[in-house]
């Protein structure tokens, strides 16, 4: 669902998934990202490749205590206690880490044909 919200005169998107209807995205995720989000989550997640992105609201961040909004982690990866990739706060590295790791999969990708 997505909502047009105005705040101070100016319009902002914000988007509410059913798994976190408390948790408003203000930020556009891409239309290649896969929703996997589980109810059980802090946040909603997304599925690029085998990247898991996890991607919150700052209220949630802080009121879970966070340092980031968003973490990016390998999908098999999920519910163990490795590192993330990518932890940030900043939704442009994000776009960034994930462009750069589908151009890198893509080139290992031709390579191995």
């Amino acid at each position: 669902m997505v909502g047009l919200i105005k705040f101070n005169h100016m319009e902002i998107n914000m988007t509410f998934y059913s798994t976190h209807p408390s948790i408003n995205i203000d930020v556009k995720i891409p239309g290649d990202w896969d929703n996997i989000s589980y109810h059980h989550d802090v946040c909603p997640s997304f599925k690029v490749k085998d990247l898991q992105i996890f991607v919150m609201d700052d209220q949630t961040r802080d009121e879970e205590e966070f340092d980031h909004k968003y973490t990016i982690m390998s999908e098999e990866n999920y519910g163990d206690d490795k590192p993330p990739f990518l932890a940030t706060n900043s939704w442009d590295e994000v776009l960034t880490f994930v462009s750069l790791y589908k151009s890198l999969n893509k080139e290992k990708d031709n390579a191995d044909k």
